[in-house]
């Protein structure tokens, strides 16, 4: 039986070239890092729960909370940081007399001019960038947004392919203004030459105007776009178990179908480690619990199959038996796992277990039992023809070499000379029989050789009587027989 392996699964989007390219990828090479059931979250983060069931627009102050839960700010920084944000807006208030398309630059330059220091394609999180001023496309999108919604502007997401910024909708006789929040000359990046080359300068992407690939996007697929990108850094430096929680608390805010899918992948892609590391009940254990924050149309039966396959796979090739037969009967190892896979195993280990007779054959009793079970397991269908074929020639084969031991080739021959037709038809058996028929004449031509040496020509000429009746049409013993002749 052969190793089962895991399905390799499809990415989820486009690969990360940059962190702003949004994407959750499975990785088939995994960094080494080592982590334990007990430390993955499968339960959501209260306050990300309260949050994702409120309607849109957010509440200023549950936007701000938001975009740092999904940061991962700690309980210590969390209130600070708040604060800060709410300072922030509160310093922002003379800009209120301005119209908004004014505002909304201005905002964007004060970002520039007094937060934001250096574009980095892998910080998405809001609170290094207030610590560090160290930003990305979605770290400062969602610090523009906030700032924006603070003093009275209006502001949703736009997801391209690879790129996340604000859009500022329907200002006066404009169809609303694109804000490419990486630089600070971003503003109005589908009128101005001048903001398109500098965000392209700064990221090395390039604008997408409207009516091109992109997609608007409300508040919180904004701030999930945090979660986002940080599983996906998660997952390229082999972090599948933090992943999982983060997954589920980007689904929880969003309520997406979409959502739904990166948080199963990020479930399986955990599984699957788990299953390279060959920790396949840890895995199996934690499916089941995942399983159960998904619901009825959970789609983990077939990891969950390949979990359980290869444990049982693993307990029979080192012959244990008994192992293997208890993690496929054991209750809680196999509620994910399909009747009809579970049957299948049943079969490998039947299969195995007869296997393992075959070849602890030690005795005639011994041997007569395994000859009755391997016909009986062709019967129930455990083994097929070929299969059986091959095991009784092992079977037959071996026994006729312990009964040859010390050169008795002649009892090995007997034994294959006597076995029942069904098993003389297998290809291999004539040539398994002829081995032994023609060291068993050798055996008597020796023997008849020697005597002829010692000059015991009686004794040479029952030696050969002896194998010409055994062996009447032996072209060896018959020139013995013509050389005996010619003796004087």
């Amino acid at each position: 039986m052969s190793l089962i392996k895991p399905r390799i699964f499809a990415q989820l989007s486009v690969s990360p070239r940059h962190c702003c390219r949004l994407g959750m990828v499975f990785m088939c090479v995994f960094s080494g890092r080592v982590s334990l059931y007990s430390e993955v979250r499968i339960v959501p983060n209260d306050a990300m729960l309260a949050i994702g069931a409120m309607s849109e627009p957010l509440s200023l102050e549950a936007l701000i909370r938001a975009a740092f839960l999904a940061s991962g700010a700690d309980d210590n920084e969390f209130d600070n940081n708040v604060e800060r944000v709410l300072e922030i807006i509160d310093s922002l208030a003379p800009l209120a007399s301005l119209d908004i398309a004014s505002r909304g630059e201005a905002v964007l330059e004060w970002m520039h001019e007094n937060l934001l220091t250096r574009y980095m394609e892998l910080q998405t999180s809001l609170r290094v960038l207030l610590e560090k001023g160290t930003y990305n496309c979605v770290s400062s999108a969602v610090l523009y947004m906030l700032l924006a919604r603070g003093i009275g502007i209006p502001v949703y997401g736009v997801l391209t392919e690879d790129h996340a910024f604000c859009h500022i909708p329907a200002v006066g006789e404009s169809d609303g203004i694109d804000v490419e929040t990486t630089t600070k000359h971003g503003f109005d990046a589908g009128s101005r030459e001048l903001a398109r080359d500098s965000f392209t300068n700064r990221t090395g992407f390039v604008y997408v105007p409207v009516g091109k690939q992109r997609k608007n996007i409300g508040e919180k697929e904004l701030i999930s776009l945090i979660y986002r990108n940080r599983i996906s850094v998660l997952q390229r430096y082999g972090g599948w178990d933090e992943a999982v929680g983060l997954s589920l608390d980007k689904w929880v805010l969003t309520k997406s179908q979409a959502a739904m899918k990166d948080y199963q992948l990020s479930i399986r892609n955990y599984a699957i480690y788990l299953n390279e590391k060959k920790r396949h009940v840890e895995g199996l254990l934690f499916l089941n619990d995942a399983a159960k924050t998904l619901g009825k149309n959970h789609g983990l039966e077939d990891i969950a199959s390949t979990l359980l396959g290869n444990a049982v796979v693993f307990n029979l090739r080192d012959n244990h038996i008994e192992e293997a037969r208890g993690v496929l009967e054991n209750e809680n190892l196999r509620i994910l796992v399909p009747l009809d896979f579970l049957a299948a195993r049943r079969v490998d280990i039947m299969r195995r277990e007869l296997e393992v007779a075959v070849l602890g054959v030690r005795d005639e009793a011994s041997f007569r039992a395994a000859l009755a079970d391997l016909d009986e397991a062709l019967a129930s269908d455990i083994i097929d023809a070929k299969r059986w074929e091959e095991l009784s020639l092992s079977l037959w084969a071996g026994e006729a070499r312990r009964k040859s031991v010390g050169g008795d080739w002649m009892a090995g021959w007997l034994l294959l000379k006597d076995a029942p037709r069904s098993t003389r038809v297998i290809p291999e058996w004539d040539e398994l029989e002829a081995k032994y028929e023609y060291n068993a004449v050798i055996t008597y031509h020796n023997r008849f050789a020697a005597a002829m040496r010692q000059r015991r020509i009686d004794a040479a000429s029952e030696i050969l009587d002896e194998g010409l009746r055994q062996f009447p049409n032996s072209p060896i013993l018959t020139a013995d027989k013509k050389l005996l002749s010619e003796h004087p």
